[in-house]
């Protein structure tokens, strides 16, 4: 159950910073988290690389596919 709750707030987090654009702040007080850099720490825990760099990845994929691609999509699955 743990887990399942972190890949969802995960999953939201990946939402919130490729499609409405907001701060890694925005983000962790957003979610819960005491604060950013505790929310980078779990983030690279879960996704393998830290939300700026997954911001990157994301604009790197979709613009090269010319494909929508969900963000969600990049999730680790346990």
């Amino acid at each position: 159950p743990g887990q399942y709750f972190i890949q969802q707030r995960m999953k939201r987090a990946c939402e919130l910073l490729v499609a409405q654009k907001v701060t890694i702040k925005e983000v962790s007080l957003e979610l819960g988290f005491f604060d950013e850099f505790h929310f980078s720490k779990q983030f690279k825990k879960v996704m393998g690389m830290t939300p700026k760099d997954f911001v990157g990845f994301f604009a790197e994929v979709s613009g090269n596919s010319g494909l929508r691609e969900s963000p969600s999509q990049f999730t680790r699955e346990y």
